[in-house]
């Protein structure tokens, strides 16, 4: 008997042991040999996946200590990339020093690779590349990291290449600050995935094209549940903000045809009188 056939059959007599007549069976992923194995036995197979994010919204503290620990690792990585930031190097040389403090401190990998310099930064979602960064270039990294124990760092800061802003780069940061600041003003427990969407920060109009994917998601092993869209996306997403979720924040500002963005995101888990700021690796001094 080869293992699949050993493990559709044992997946079927727990089916008939604990339930019953009941013969479906939710399943998040699944190969295809493996679906038509169930088949065969007649097991009814169904979207698992909704309800295991359902399910991972809520997290214990140990999981959150490792959120805080994964985040502390990304955090150096964030104080190296500033620390090596100048004009001659590469985005891609700059992101490897990213790269290499995730691997020293017991990280395992990063999903992306979001740093870009200069007009690369605009529109966002662009990945590393060769280009070599300028004098003055503004530099945008989205950490997406995957560290110690297994759980993800997500969050995003905007330097400049010499580290003084323009008075435009200053407008784009403070409006994405602003960003942040308001929509985690908003959130406590109860409150309703729609209320909050309905009373989010409102940006002005010439940034919505850029707009980000979302207001907000959710984190753990990977970004998940809730994704909260912005309102002009036309979805309003179902649920309840609840206690010891752990969110992100999100805020992209660049204008359509600009030549620049800046990219935030802070981490945060909901507490039964707020918000717990989890991301400490502070932003760049506007005053």
């Amino acid at each position: 008997m080869d293992n699949l056939t050993k493990m559709t059959n044992e997946i079927q007599n727990l089916l008939i042991k604990w339930c019953g007549e009941n013969h479906r069976l939710a399943v998040d992923s699944l190969d295809a040999q493996a679906v038509f194995a169930f088949d065969k036995l007649k097991i009814e197979l169904c979207d698992g996946k909704k309800m295991m994010e359902v399910a991972r919204q809520i997290k214990n503290e140990d999981e959150i200590t490792c959120l805080k620990a994964a985040i502390d690792v990304a955090e150096l990585g964030l104080a190296e990339v500033r620390k090596q930031l100048q004009a001659g190097i590469t985005e891609e040389e700059l992101w490897a020093h990213f790269h290499k403090v995730n691997i020293e401190n017991g990280g395992e990998w990063i999903e992306t690779r979001l740093l870009t310099s200069g007009v690369r930064t605009n529109p966002w979602l662009s990945e590393c590349s060769n280009k070599i960064i300028e004098i003055g270039d503004i530099v945008a990294i989205d950490t997406d990291m995957v560290g110690p124990y297994g759980y993800t760092a997500d969050m995003s800061r905007t330097f400049v290449e010499g580290h003084v802003f323009s008075p435009y780069q200053r407008k784009l940061y403070k409006l994405a600050m602003s960003q942040i600041e308001y929509n985690a003003s908003l959130i406590t427990p109860g409150l309703t995935f729609k209320e909050f969407t309905e009373q989010s920060f409102q940006l002005p109009c010439e940034f919505i094209k850029n707009r980000y994917t979302c207001i907000l998601h959710g984190i753990g092993l990977a970004d998940e549940y809730p994704y909260i869209p912005y309102p002009e996306d036309g979805v309003v997403l179902e649920g309840v903000f609840q206690e010891n979720m752990v969110i992100c924040l999100e805020s992209y500002v660049g204008e359509e045809n600009g030549k620049e963005g800046v990219k935030l995101e802070q981490v945060y888990v909901i507490r039964n009188d707020g918000l717990e700021l989890l991301s400490h690796f502070p932003f760049e001094q506007m005053d």
